[in-house]
């Protein structure tokens, strides 16, 4: 198995975080993004970095931006 980055992992905490502050499900996001399923769930377990096309779309339906998301996955890592 492939090694995740410790900041792409924050990544994925940020997202859970801010999908579960909306109450948005999986399916919720997908459908806002128009990226497949699959790789919602794949992102969101930590399975795999979502790309930087990838972050943008989800960044907007959650209501902010790649930077926000950076940002706060950056302070996790060094909080680590």
């Amino acid at each position: 198995m492939t090694r995740i980055d410790p900041l792409d992992l924050a990544v994925t905490k940020v997202i859970r975080k801010l999908m579960s502050a909306r109450e948005m499900t999986n399916e919720d996001l997908s459908a806002q993004t128009g990226i497949h399923l699959r790789t919602i769930i794949r992102i969101r377990k930590g399975e795999r970095a979502a790309t930087v096309g990838e972050l943008r779309a989800i960044a907007k339906a959650l209501g902010t931006t790649v930077s926000a998301i950076a940002i706060e996955a950056e302070a996790i890592v060094e909080d680590d």
